[in-house]
């Protein structure tokens, strides 16, 4: 049995499929709208301002405040119904403003898109404050690190797939109503996640909680007497700005200053999630041999040396695009293998009553980091577009310095790797059963 008798082996079993399944639907319009780049490319074609794309991009990082809202005051007596009633709304969200693209062409559609897209964004992030709570009901410990890597490599491929056929059938300038119809299909696959994640197996409250909920005293004290993870914020927070500009800067240098078509900038923006695919097969086993801080290092100085490298290519260089997208595969790889190993030590840092709210503030440092330097980034591409910077003879274009600097500071942050604690944070135990 896990947990308690109330869940057995095979419900256990199938919970886990159904929670990979489930997840790969519902993944797939986050993927493609911040992965794929498809929200800024919306909103290039809706209102052609990139400050007002970055706005809309960065409802990705919106969706940290509602978890951590949610984390500090929700009291639901069933985690798993409320997650499907926040999912609920938030594919319809979709479904709205996907129509609406289609009706309308008038000015106010553009703003109308960013207000739907953070209320979706909300709806969702208040949702996925029970996702780990849910799991952790039939999840077994000793299949825990197979299970996520397995999940998370699912959801990885199939959203690959999925906008890659989106940039190989859309038009060379994509218009507003096929991104409509692109909307209403990923309102319905979001929707259609709710059929597997409801078969989910869940825990009564008297069993999960049988002490009561824990007081917002007694979360924050644990949380503040807990140095290590106090560090650590420090680190990530510091590791999220430095990085948090590449991909929306990336569609926007190869939309607005090479010109590539929505169709290819769809595809080169998605194909870095194959990088993603391979660090998520791999690394799991790697950060359980030789620790997080290792990988931390060599992830982090692997992506200030490919920033600056992307940030240093000419214009006119002719295999430029082959170029982007080597780095951006790359990229995404590391920023996949940075990402499990800060699973694996947050892990091993969260302890007591206060567990969600762990994993909530370690989402919104990141998530706020990645916000601000996206939208500084933002502003300086729309208000310094024509900018030149002469430097023996090459030319960088505002695009190009801000992965510079970028790159830069990410070298410079690279020391605060030490305030890492050594060791190994098992998040898997060998031999366990096969899932």
């Amino acid at each position: 049995m896990n947990q308690s008798t109330a869940i057995s082996h095979a419900e256990a079993h199938t919970g886990m499929r159904n929670a990979i399944l489930g997840q790969s639907l519902g993944i797939i319009p986050i993927q493609a709208f911040f992965n794929g780049g498809i929200i800024i490319l919306i909103m290039l074609e809706l209102s052609h301002d990139p400050l007002l794309a970055i706005i809309a991009y960065n409802s990705l990082h919106f969706r940290s405040l509602a978890t951590l809202l949610t984390a500090l005051f929700a009291r639901p007596g069933s985690p798993k119904q409320m997650m499907l009633q926040q999912w609920r709304i938030a594919a319809i969200l979709l479904l709205l403003i996907g129509i609406l693209l289609l009706l309308f062409k008038t000015g106010w559609i553009s703003i109308a898109f960013i207000i739907t897209i953070y209320m979706f964004q909300i709806f969702g992030g208040s949702g996925s404050t029970y996702w780990f709570p849910v799991l952790q009901d039939f999840v077994p410990e000793d299949q825990r690190g197979r299970f996520f890597s397995r999940l998370r490599a699912s959801w990885t491929i199939v959203s690959l797939v999925v906008v890659l056929l989106l940039g190989l059938f859309v038009g060379e300038n994509t218009t507003q109503e096929q991104y409509g119809r692109m909307i209403i299909g990923f309102g319905l696959v979001y929707l259609l996640r709710n059929y597997y994640i409801r078969k989910l197996p869940e825990l009564s409250a008297s069993i999960r909680e049988p002490n009561g909920k824990p007081t917002l005293k007694e979360i924050w004290t644990d949380i503040l007497q807990n140095k290590r993870f106090l560090w650590y914020l420090v680190y990530i927070g510091c590791f999220s700005f430095f990085i948090g500009s590449f991909k929306p800067i990336l569609v926007l240098y190869m939309k607005q200053l090479l010109n590539v078509r929505d169709s290819q900038n769809i595809i080169i923006s998605i194909i870095g999630s194959s990088g993603a695919f391979m660090a998520f097969l791999v690394c799991g086993s790697y950060v359980d041999r030789v620790g997080s801080r290792l990988v931390f290092r060599i992830a982090h100085l692997l992506m200030a040396a490919l920033m600056l490298g992307v940030s240093l290519f000419p214009v006119d260089f002719k295999w430029l695009l082959w170029a982007l997208i080597g780095a951006n595969v790359l990229i995404q790889g590391m920023i996949a293998a940075h990402g499990v190993a800060a699973t694996s030590y947050l892990f091993f840092l969260m302890s007591g009553p206060s567990r969600a709210l762990f994993t909530a503030i370690n989402i919104a440092v990141i998530s706020s980091m990645m916000a601000s330097s996206s939208a500084l980034s933002g502003f300086l591409t729309k208000y310094l577009a024509d900018f030149t910077l002469s430097v023996s003879g090459f030319q960088f274009s505002v695009f190009q310095l801000v992965f510079f600097v970028s790159g830069a500071l990410l070298l410079l942050a690279l020391p605060l790797t030490s305030v890492i604690a050594p060791g190994r944070y098992q998040l898997r135990v060998t031999n366990a059963p096969r899932l």
